[in-house]
C-alpha cells in the first residue's frame, strides 16, 4: 500500500469525519426544529442554489487550477507561482461578482426556476434568503482556491475542516437567533461562516505569499488555463443541474418533499464524502505526479488499490444501510416536528440513493485522472450523458414511485455511466484495472452473510431503543464482516494491517 497515500487518507478522513459530524448535527437540529415544511424547504432551496450553481466556478476552476499549481510548485519559482495564483483569484472574483449581481437582480426568476412548485409564501421567503446568502459566494470562491493551494503544499487537514465553520454558524443561528430574528438568521449564518472559513485557512498558505490584483499572466499559462476551463465548468455545472432538476420536480410534489429529498440525500452524501472524497482528495496530488511522468502502469495499480479499499467499506455499508435505513433515519431525524410518516418516506429515499454508494464513491477519482491529464472534455460528455439519462428516468419513475423515484433515477443513471467511464479509462491506461478477484468476491460474500446473520440476530434481542438496536447491529455486523475476511486471509486486509503497524511503530 502506498504509504504517502495512506498518511494523507488518514488526515483527510479525520477532517471530513469531524466536518460531516457537524453537518449532520445541523440537519438533525433543522429536522427537529422545522420538520419538513415550507420553512425548511426554503432554506434547503437556498442551500441547494449555492451547492448547484457555485461549483461551476469553484469546482470547475479548481479542477484546472490544482494540476497547474502543483506542477509549478515543483518546477518554477515562487514569483511565478504567486503570479499565477493572483491571476486566478482575481479572475474568479470578477466572475463571482457578475454571478452575484445576476442572482441578486433576478432572484425571483431564479427561485421560480429551481422551485416552481413552491407556494407564494415559500417563494417570498426563499427570495429574501437568497438575496442575503449570495454575499457568501465571494468568500466561498476564495476559500476553494486557498484550499487547493494548501493541499498542494501538503496541508490536508485544515483544507478539509474549514467548511465545518458554516455548519457551526447555522447551528448557532437556529438555537440562539432564530427565535429573535426569524429564518433570515440562517442566511446571515452562511455569510459569516464563509468569512470565517477563509480566515482559518490564511495562516496555512505558503509563507511569503501576498495577494496582488492582476489581470496579466504568461501567455502559455493563460492558454493552458482557458483551454481546459470551459469543459471543466460545464462538467461541474451539469452535475449540479442534476440536483437542481431533482429539487424542481420535488417542489411540485407534496409540501416538505424538497426537505425529505434533502435529508435522504444528505445522509447519502455524508457516506459518499467519507468514503469517496477522502481518497479523491488524498490521492489527487499523487495522481498528477504519475500522470505528468506518464507512469500509466503505476497509476492503474493505484486506481485498483483505491477502488478495492473503497469497496471494502462501501459495499457492506450499502447492504447494511438498506437493511437498517428506517432505524438510521429515525435516530437522525425522527424527533420533534419530524413524525413517523416522514421517517418512512425519507428512509425509502435513502434506500434508493445508497444502492449506488460503491460506484458513486469511485466516480470522482476516475474523473481526476482526466482532469490531472488536462482532459476536461471526457468528464463533461459523460456527465452530460448522465444528465440525460437522469431526466428520462425522473419522468418515468416519479409517476409510479413518487419522491423515491427521483433518488432511484439518480442511482441508476450513475451506475450506467460508471461502466462506460470505467471502460474508457481502462483503455487509456492500457488494461482493465478492476478484476473479479479474491478481494472483490470476499467483500460481497462477507457483506451479505454478515448482514443476514445480523438481521436475524437483532430480531431476537429485546430492546425498546432504536439506538441500542443499531449499536448492537453495528457491533455484530462489523465483527462478523471482518472475521470472515480474516478467516479467508484477504490480502487487502493484510496490507492495511501492515500499514497501520508501520505507522504505529514510527510514532
Amino acid at each position: 500500500m502506498n504509504k504517502k497515500l495512506f498518511n494523507n487518507t488518514i488526515l483527510v478522513f479525520v477532517a471530513l469525519l469531524l466536518c460531516k459530524f457537524v453537518a449532520f448535527f445541523q440537519e438533525m437540529i433543522m429536522a427537529a426544529s422545522f420538520g419538513a415544511n415550507y420553512l425548511s424547504d426554503s432554506f434547503n432551496t437556498v442551500y441547494g442554489i449555492k451547492q448547484a450553481v457555485f461549483p461551476m466556478f469553484v469546482v470547475g476552476i479548481n479542477q484546472v487550477f490544482l494540476p497547474i499549481y502543483k506542477k509549478k510548485l515543483v518546477s518554477e519559482s515562487r514569483q511565478d507561482l504567486a503570479e499565477f495564483s493572483n491571476y486566478v483569484i482575481t479572475i474568479s472574483s470578477i466572475a463571482v461578482l457578475i454571478l452575484v449581481i445576476i442572482i441578486f437582480c433576478f432572484t425571483p426568476i431564479v427561485v421560480s426556476i429551481v422551485a416552481p412548485g413552491f407556494s407564494d409564501i415559500a417563494k417570498g421567503i426563499t427570495v429574501s434568503l437568497v438575496k442575503i446568502s449570495v454575499f457568501s459566494y465571494f468568500a466561498i470562491c476564495l476559500s476553494a482556491i486557498l484550499s487547493s493551494m494548501i493541499m498542494a503544499d501538503g496541508h490536508f487537514f485544515i483544507s478539509n475542516i474549514a467548511s465545518s465553520l458554516q455548519h457551526i454558524c447555522v447551528i448557532i443561528a437556529i438555537l440562539i437567533f432564530y427565535s429573535r430574528v426569524g429564518i433570515t438568521a440562517l442566511a446571515w449564518a452562511l455569510v459569516i461562516g464563509s468569512i470565517l472559513q477563509v480566515l482559518i485557512q490564511l495562516p496555512y498558505v505558503q509563507r511569503g505569499y501576498r495577494y496582488k490584483f492582476t489581470t496579466k499572466i504568461k501567455r502559455k499559462d493563460a492558454e493552458d488555463f482557458y483551454r481546459k476551463l470551459p469543459a471543466s465548468f460545464l462538467s461541474s455545472g451539469i452535475t449540479q443541474v442534476n440536483t437542481l432538476i431533482d429539487r424542481a420536480i420535488a417542489s411540485s410534489l407534496t409540501e416538505g418533499s424538497v426537505s425529505i429529498l434533502n435529508y435522504g440525500s444528505r445522509v447519502f452524501s455524508v457516506l459518499l464524502d467519507l468514503c469517496g472524497q477522502i481518497f479523491s482528495t488524498a490521492s489527487y496530488p499523487h495522481m498528477i505526479e504519475l500522470i505528468v511522468n506518464r507512469k500509466w502502469d503505476e497509476l492503474g495499480k493505484l486506481l485498483r488499490e483505491i477502488t478495492e479499499m473503497i469497496w471494502l467499506v462501501t459495499i457492506p455499508m450499502a447492504i447494511f444501510g438498506t437493511a437498517y435505513s428506517k432505524q438510521v433515519i429515525s435516530i437522525l431525524f425522527g424527533h420533534g416536528a419530524f413524525d413517523h410518516s416522514k421517517v418512512l418516506i425519507t428512509s425509502s429515499v435513502l434506500n434508493a440513493y445508497i444502492i449506488a454508494l460503491p460506484i458513486s464513491s469511485v466516480t470522482n477519482i476516475y474523473n481526476n485522472v482526466y482532469f490531472g491529464d488536462g482532459n476536461t472534455n471526457i468528464p463533461m460528455k459523460l456527465n452530460f450523458l448522465n444528465l440525460l439519462i437522469n431526466i428520462a428516468l425522473n419522468m418515468l419513475l416519479v409517476k409510479s414511485m413518487g419522491i423515491s423515484g427521483l433518488a432511484y433515477a439518480t442511482s441508476v443513471s450513475i451506475t450506467i455511466v460508471f461502466f462506460l467511464r470505467y471502460l474508457m479509462l481502462s483503455k487509456k491506461i492500457g488494461y482493465y484495472f478492476i478484476a473479479l478477484d479474491k478481494n472483490l468476491s470476499l467483500i460481497f460474500f462477507s457483506s451479505i452473510v454478515s448482514c443476514m446473520i445480523t438481521t436475524w440476530a437483532t430480531k431476537y434481542i429485546a430492546s425498546d431503543s432504536v439506538i441500542v438496536t443499531c449499536v448492537i447491529a453495528l457491533l455484530i455486523g462489523s465483527f462478523l464482516y471482518f472475521a470472515i475476511l480474516f478467516a479467508f486471509r484477504m490480502p487487502l486486509i493484510t496490507d492495511i494491517r501492515s500499514s497501520l503497524s508501520d505507522r504505529a511503530s514510527k510514532n
